[in-house]
């Protein structure tokens, strides 16, 4: 098991919180928007943000490569010498947590969906080795989604095709500039996302509109992590039908990062 095989030694928690992501455009784009809404206090923390540049099969494949020894922050440093001058810059002792945003990327050639469970199973804890979350089909997800939605208009899509699935949102969003995303608009895209799990999850087999709702903050703390939503897309989606229910990540970690304070802001 991976979990098994990597060494921890990273973690001397201080007040550096990294956030690592797939690519250099998109996610940055969210990331920066999210830091000037919800993360500039408290000012006791510093935020460092570091493309990963490939999908998280080849990171998977680059762990599995090194016998799991090198951490994943050491993985970076390696690969690239920007990312290695602003780690030492700030300290990798005073790094506390790490936080990875990644795609299914169901179409991608090294895509496997063991790796996406086992990858999952690994990064769990953004205090330990990171915590990982994932976005169906792809980033682009989290504007999938139009002002006046009560349920998906795009409930679901192929999983293991190229479908052009950055076009087909870009021409249907009322989200289309991720620079200029203001509070409101996160807690309509958190509101609308946790409604849409919670409906993937209570749903004994597809989704129906009676369980798509905001459940109860404890429920959705004892009920829905990333582990939780990949089971069902597998069982629900990915396995039966060869597509997975379009999910943004970024609403989880909000809500896992921020607590019940945001949580209730949505109701």
């Amino acid at each position: 098991m991976l979990k098994r095989c990597i060494e921890r030694g990273l973690l001397m928690s201080k007040d550096t919180i990294v956030f690592i992501y797939e690519g250099e455009d998109t996610e940055k784009k969210i990331l920066d928007n999210l830091h000037s809404n919800f993360f500039e206090f408290p000012i006791q923390h510093k935020y460092i943000f570091l493309p990963f540049k490939t999908d998280i099969y080849e990171l998977w494949k680059k762990l599995q490569k090194d016998n799991y020894e090198t951490d994943i922050i050491d993985l970076l440093m390696e690969k690239d010498n920007t990312i290695k001058t602003e780690v030492e810059l700030v300290g990798k002792k005073s790094i506390s947590e790490i936080y990875l945003f990644f795609d299914y990327d169901g179409h991608a050639t090294c895509a496997d969906d063991e790796i996406i469970r086992e990858m999952l199973e690994t990064f769990n804890n953004e205090t330990d080795y990171g915590k990982l979350y994932i976005s169906y089909p792809m980033v682009e997800s989290v504007k999938d989604l139009k002002k006046n939605d009560k349920c998906n208009r795009r409930c679901s899509v192929l999983a293991k095709s190229n479908i052009g699935y950055k076009e087909l949102v870009g021409d249907d969003t009322d989200f289309q500039n991720l620079k200029r995303l203001c509070v409101s608009d996160w807690h309509l895209i958190i509101k609308h996302y946790i409604s849409k799990s919670n409906c993937i999850i209570k749903s004994t087999v597809d989704c129906d509109v009676e369980s798509f709702k905001l459940p109860k903050y404890c429920d959705f703390i004892e009920k829905t992590n990333q582990s939780a939503i990949f089971e069902n897309q597998f069982i629900k989606f990915i396995q039966p039908r060869n597509e997975v229910a379009v999910l943004s990540c970024f609403p989880f970690f909000l809500i896992d990062y921020l607590g019940e304070n945001l949580y209730n802001d949505l109701t």
